[in-house]
């Protein structure tokens, strides 16, 4: 898979992701790659896109979290932590995604964690923010973007974001455990 400035993906970066968080006791599942208009909305409620590329009434997911909620809202999960690795499909018109960096489509490991509560969730993002921080092993630096939401920038360059959210009965922390080719192109550019 290459994108449109032909970086290509480190599938082996992927995998060492995967397998990193996986050592932390993160469990590795496959998500779905299409989920329901009730998935993709919880994390982007105002994205015009959904409605563009859908069959079956499912769209295609912005990131492996949204595989994860499909899964949670289907019963399907029963354990706390997980990492998931898929594509992320952000079809728009938006400016901001023609920088070079914010690809259409993209490939990312994800880490998904079930919390008891709001609170916890919160205190788990910023863990989830650290962990990434140590296996990028770069000089990222977390920015805050709000009370229950960072992001991890490498040389001016959002390469991960991390946050709580809550949806019905569910409460959770997300974050990017790699996003590639961004990652790499962030760290070819300096």
């Amino acid at each position: 898979m290459e994108n449109e400035n032909n970086v290509k993906i480190d599938w082996v970066l992927i995998g060492e992701a995967v397998a990193h968080y996986s050592r932390l006791g993160f469990e590795y599942i496959e998500t779905p790659w299409m989920v329901s208009k009730e998935a993709a909305g919880i994390t982007c409620p105002d994205q015009n896109y959904h409605d563009v590329i859908s069959r079956n009434n499912l769209v295609l997911v912005a990131s492996a979290e949204q595989g994860f909620l499909q899964l949670d809202l289907d019963g399907k999960l029963q354990g706390e932590k997980y990492v998931s690795c898929g594509p992320c499909f952000r079809i728009s018109d938006a400016e901001e995604n023609k920088d070079g960096f914010h690809q259409e489509t993209f490939f990312k490991v994800e880490l998904y964690v079930r919390c008891d509560n709001f609170d916890q969730a919160v205190e788990v993002a910023q863990q989830l923010a650290t962990t990434a921080v140590q296996f990028m092993g770069y000089s990222a630096q977390i920015v805050p973007m709000g009370p229950t939401s960072w992001d991890i920038e490498y040389d001016g360059v959002e390469v991960g974001s991390y946050g709580a959210r809550e949806y019905k009965n569910l409460c959770w922390a997300y974050g990017t455990g790699i996003a590639l080719p961004r990652w790499t192109q962030a760290v070819n550019r300096s």
